[in-house]
């Protein structure tokens, strides 16, 4: 009976880790970042996302990491507010060549600079 249960246990724990990870991959694949003259929206997982308008972008930039996996490179906006934002979906790292990286970011880039005025581009101080 005690083996049972055991083997009960395990199957659950073992089914419930299965599901989680394909919930996580799902909910990863479905994060995107959409660039239009409206602003960025950025899409993380299920659900509508959120635009961040042009006028709120102060700054865009290529943010590098480093981790035990090696240097990761993402994109990251700079708001009105003085938040930060990392754009999903644009990036590099060893486990993701992201071999387009350097053209989505030119592309945020060419609408950033199209739908700014240069007095609206600032660079926030370092942390």
């Amino acid at each position: 009976m005690l083996q049972q249960t055991g083997i009960k246990i395990f199957c659950w724990t073992l089914g419930g880790t299965v599901v989680a990870a394909g919930l996580g991959f799902l909910f990863a694949l479905s994060s995107r970042t959409e660039v239009g003259a409206a602003g960025i929206t950025i899409r993380r997982g299920f659900g509508h996302g959120r635009t961040y308008p042009w006028r709120e972008i102060r700054w865009i930039e290529v943010r590098e990491s480093r981790g035990q996996q090696g240097s990761a490179l993402a994109v990251r906006i700079t708001l009105a507010n003085g938040r930060r934002r990392i754009l999903p979906a644009i990036h590099r790292s060893r486990l993701y060549p992201g071999p387009h990286f350097e053209l989505h970011y030119a592309k945020v880039v060419g609408w950033w600079r199209a739908k700014t005025e240069p007095a609206a581009r600032i660079q926030p101080p370092p942390r």
